[in-house]
């Protein structure tokens, strides 16, 4: 379980212990913010993801045929890029994914640098303008995306489920999942997008006062996506 871009592992703790209700053998990380971690978002190694998986690979309990990871937000970014190098797990859920790797964050500002490497090379990211973003947040200007920056989905194969709202505060996760679905061409994809749930989506029953005020449809939105998680897990790692 990998999460956001807050660091630590509050939030990835808060949704393996859910998971690990339902059966599962789950393992939070986190990539930055820790002690002995990197304390900004900026230049870390995907490899974090091996290390995970091999853990768990190794661990007497679990069956190592069937290994899935969550991400959310800037984790599923990490996660997406990961996996379009690696593809080694079973199934993947990605919760308000980008399609794109984004610029890294030093303390509250842009990096200039990349948010991941891989054999300790940056990977290609899209640059932060505060021009562009402006315009995007009032006047609702498509920020074009650089290319180099793209995540080659087209080299995942494993199953994937895709989350997100199509109000999304912090990017167009709505969007990137449209980008994802054309790109993919491995086994299987499934796709939820929602309309109160906003960046926040995480499990149910978990309201955020930013959003708008129906909240019996924000409460509806985000049992089903958790209940679409856990069936997604259920049928590609559980022998029912």
């Amino acid at each position: 379980i990998v999460s956001g871009s807050e660091g630590r592992i509050e939030k990835a703790q808060n949704i393996a212990q859910l998971l690990s209700s339902r059966g599962y053998i789950c393992l939070a990380i986190a990539y930055f913010g820790l002690e002995g971690l990197p304390q900004n978002l900026e230049r870390i190694p995907i490899e974090c993801l091996e290390e995970a998986k091999d853990f768990l690979y190794h661990h007497p309990q679990v069956d190592n045929t069937k290994i899935g990871i969550y991400g959310r937000s800037k984790g599923a970014e990490l996660v997406l890029a990961g996996q379009s190098i690696l593809d080694d797990v079973q199934c993947l859920v990605l919760n308000s994914p980008s399609n794109v790797i984004f610029e890294g964050i030093k303390g509250k500002l842009n990096s200039n640098s990349s948010s991941w490497t891989y054999l300790q090379k940056e990977l290609p990211y899209q640059k932060f303008q505060l021009g562009d973003y402006l315009l995007n947040k009032f006047f609702g200007k498509h920020i074009p995306e650089d290319s180099r920056a793209q995540i080659d989905v087209s080299k995942i194969s494993s199953p994937l489920l895709l989350l997100g709202s199509d109000v999304d505060e912090i990017w167009n996760a709505s969007s990137a999942i449209d980008d994802i679905i054309s790109h993919y061409k491995g086994e299987s994809i499934l796709f939820k997008k929602y309309h109160e749930t906003g960046h926040m989506l995480t499990v149910a029953y978990q309201p955020n006062h930013r959003y708008r005020k129906d909240w019996c449809l924000l409460m509806k939105e985000s049992v089903d996506s958790w209940l679409v998680t856990i069936n997604f897990f259920d049928t590609h790692l559980k022998n029912l």
